[in-house]
């Protein structure tokens, strides 16, 4: 991700981005900034991959090992992290 100020890159894993305080600030430049994700894109691509998994990923995966709702769960969490989008807050 890029801070919308500075156009430094800033890492989804950065003590600045994760923090739980609403007062979140880009490391390199001090400058505010807020986490967004588009509700509507994720929306159709949850329906879109959840259809995928059903259809390509666990027929291929043994359902005694891992469950279901697991495997639908790390893929839902992988799409809304790569829909997570940094946004001015000034």
């Amino acid at each position: 991700m890029k801070c919308p100020h500075c156009d430094e890159k800033i890492s989804i894993f950065s003590k600045s981005i994760n923090n739980l305080s609403s007062d979140k600030r880009c490391p390199s430049c001090n400058g505010k900034i807020a986490t967004d994700i588009n509700i509507l894109l994720f929306v159709v691509l949850i329906i879109f991959v959840n259809y995928l998994t059903d259809e390509f990923i666990i027929p291929f995966i043994s359902h005694e090992d891992i469950p279901r709702y697991l495997i639908t769960g790390i893929i839902s969490g992988l799409v809304a992290g790569l829909l997570t989008r940094l946004k001015s807050k000034d």
